[in-house]
């Protein structure tokens, strides 16, 4: 019976000692991929930072570029006007010319 005991324990030691070595493969399989795991995410993290940039770099140049946009556009309003107050002198002045012109008609008609 001792005998049978003795058999048994070591039966029970190996299949105690053949589940600790599959659970320390599996712990080192766990840790390798943990490993792995936590590089992938430093490098998407480093990634994700990288593209924040870059959105903020992108956002300040839009507002850049539309006020540059707006301030064009200002000028060029305050151009158009000055245009139209050009023309407006133009023509005042045209129409002043054009009074002056039939008396000096008339003078050359009478010397012709």
């Amino acid at each position: 019976m001792l005998v049978k005991s003795l058999d048994s324990a070591r039966a029970e030691k190996n299949a105690l000692d053949k589940n600790r070595l599959e659970i320390n493969t599996m712990l080192e399989t766990l840790s390798a991929d943990y490993e792995k795991v936590q590089k992938a995410n430093s490098r998407l993290q480093k990634m994700v930072d990288t593209l924040e940039d870059e959105k903020v770099y992108l956002q300040n140049e839009v507002d850049r570029l539309n006020k540059d946009a707006e301030m064009r556009e200002m000028s060029l309003r305050t151009e158009e006007d000055r245009c139209s107050r050009l023309r407006e002198e133009l023509l005042t002045v045209r129409e002043d010319l054009n009074k002056g012109v039939p008396g000096q008609g008339h003078a050359g008609a009478a010397q012709g």
